[in-house]
């Protein structure tokens, strides 16, 4: 639902034309590159229009959306001092799924 938003938005805000039960939200974790990568994938040939031009999809191609990527809290540390920067505090959710770092 969430991916499908993304869909929603387009259609409400520039007057594309998806048909939100045209699409199916899909999503893989890639452990080598330690992102989750998420797609929306065309469950039938359509045509659509975003922005005064049309885009064609075939039955089952995916629409790549969102790379997500987890760090551990090393490597994360790691790219804040690459990027001259200092990680001085960090919370996370109760589950230990979600964290906060400044």
């Amino acid at each position: 639902e969430f991916t499908l938003n993304l869909l929603a938005r387009l259609n409400r805000e520039i007057g594309s034309d998806f048909d939100l039960d045209g699409f199916r939200h899909h999503a893989v974790y890639a452990r080598e590159r330690g992102r989750i990568e998420t797609f929306l994938i065309s469950q039938r040939a359509q045509r659509v229009q975003v922005g005064g031009k049309a885009f064609e999809f075939a039955e089952g191609e995916a629409m790549q959306v969102e790379y997500s990527y987890k760090y551990t809290d090393a490597r994360f540390a790691e790219l804040a001092a690459a990027a001259g920067l200092k990680v001085t505090h960090g919370w996370n959710d109760a589950k230990d799924w979600f964290g906060l770092r400044v």
